[in-house]
């Protein structure tokens, strides 16, 4: 983008908040029916090609053009170079504009108009039980230390997701290994439950595990609770313990994942295979994903790790295995990723994450963070006890690559490339699954 451009680019932003915040764009109840405004040629293409903007177009738009100002920077300052001042000059003066729209006269407490212009879908929050696990994988960021959630934090915590005004909310149970702390779990489920029955909400429970404590008995809980249960597995023995951290015993671990996931198959849970896949092992994507649907599981999906560098013959061969189990659909599987609810680039996506203590973070820097605890202090929301509704601290996809940029890129170059890395993947991820979803072979 040359400096001219970026120039008119900031001028139509500009119109574009303007607009909303004088109220001809947008009202407190939310965006209006009847705003519309002509896009300029030079940036129809941050509006999907379109000539024509509605109002309710103008936070996608207002979002991908920063996106572009600030991965075009990043993109630049990684090679060496000097970025173009306009980048800066527009993420300046509109990286702010939910701020500015929503705190204009007339729009305070309008919590409609701040749904929209947050637009990041459902409540979610996660409470990380536990610290402890029994594995130790290496794409896992999760410090592994001597910490436990009370009672009284996960009370808090369920309290906290329901100020949401959103109809629905999700709580998702998380580690460590959630399952080592089954009956706090069983406690956070049937108060959130009540919180839902009471307040007419919808209500989506998550657990994420590596399977190794998952029984009859605790399936049979988490069906009747409605849980959603990710079971982590990467395949065959030699994936699953290639990056788990377990040298003895390997294949008795490999073979207890496996019992978890037959009995989340034999209660018919609602469960989910997640399959991670490091760069080294991508070519055995197909033979790992063929492995576990072989064993009768039909939802399973594909990750490829975070946190990590992808050469271009590694995304391409990633992709190509995913178009084989697309056309092939082994043992009768489906992949998650065709289906429309995967956001892309996931490196960009940070849910509210409440650690043991009760203290609240955003999971944005998760995936390159070693330091679990440096890793809370620069993502820091605050403690449970002193927060306001849920509402006020979701990001979005431009907020966390601000985040991401601001914490890493300017002390540490190779970070910068790996961020910048894994958004390329993640684009081309969007892009490629994006154009088959409807040719998905869900069953």
């Amino acid at each position: 983008m040359k400096t001219s451009t970026a120039g008119r680019l900031l001028e139509f932003m500009t119109r574009l908040s303007d607009s909303c915040i004088s109220g001809a764009a947008c009202s407190p109840s939310g965006p209006s029916v009847s705003w519309c405004a002509e896009v300029p040629e030079f940036a129809r293409v941050f509006n999907n090609g379109g000539r024509l903007l509605k109002a309710d177009g103008i936070v996608a738009f207002m979002e991908t053009a920063l996106m572009h100002c600030l991965h075009m920077r990043e993109l630049c300052l990684s090679r060496g170079g000097d970025p173009d001042a306009g980048w800066d000059r527009i993420i300046a003066v509109h990286g702010k504009y939910r701020e500015r729209i929503a705190g204009a006269k007339g729009f305070a407490g309008a919590e409609k108009l701040r749904l929209w212009l947050n637009q990041s879908g459902s409540a979610r929050l996660i409470c990380l039980v536990t610290h402890s696990c029994q594995l130790a994988c290496s794409y896992c960021r999760v410090g592994k230390y001597p910490a436990e959630m009370s009672p009284e934090v996960l009370d808090r915590s369920v309290d906290f997701l329901f100020t949401s005004v959103r109809p629905e909310v999700q709580l998702q149970f998380f580690g460590g290994e959630p399952l080592l702390r089954f009956e706090l779990v069983r406690r956070g489920a049937e108060r959130a439950l009540a919180a839902a029955k009471k307040t007419g909400k919808r209500l989506r429970l998550i657990l994420t595990t590596n399977g190794l404590l998952l029984d009859e008995k605790k399936a049979g809980f988490l069906k009747r609770a409605g849980f959603t249960v990710e079971i982590s597995c990467d395949g065959t023995a030699a994936s699953q313990m290639a990056a788990r951290g377990v040298s003895v015993g390997a294949r008795k671990t490999s073979l207890k994942v496996m019992e978890g996931l037959a009995a989340a198959k034999k209660l018919k849970l609602d469960y989910c295979v997640i399959m991670v896949v490091m760069p080294e092992r991508v070519g055995r994507l197909l033979e790992d994903f063929s492995y576990i649907a072989a064993a009768g599981h039909r939802r399973i999906q594909v990750n490829y790790a975070l946190g990590v560098e992808w050469t271009g013959r590694q995304m391409l061969s990633f992709l190509r295995q995913l178009e084989r189990i697309r056309r092939l659909a082994p043992g009768g599987a489906s992949c998650v990723n065709f289906l429309k609810e995967r956001r892309e680039p996931v490196v960009l996506n940070a849910e509210c994450t409440v650690d043991c203590d009760g203290f609240v973070l955003r999971e944005t820097g998760v995936c390159l963070e070693r330091d679990f605890l440096r890793m809370r202090e620069r993502f820091a929301v605050g403690d449970l006890r002193s927060l306001g509704p849920i509402d006020r601290y979701f990001t979005t996809q431009f907020q966390n690559f601000e985040l991401l940029a601001k914490a890493y890129s300017a002390e540490n170059q190779r970070l910068r490339g790996i961020i910048l890395n894994n958004i390329k993947f993640g684009r081309i991820m969007e892009r490629w699954c994006g154009a088959r979803s409807s040719l998905s072979l869900t069953r």
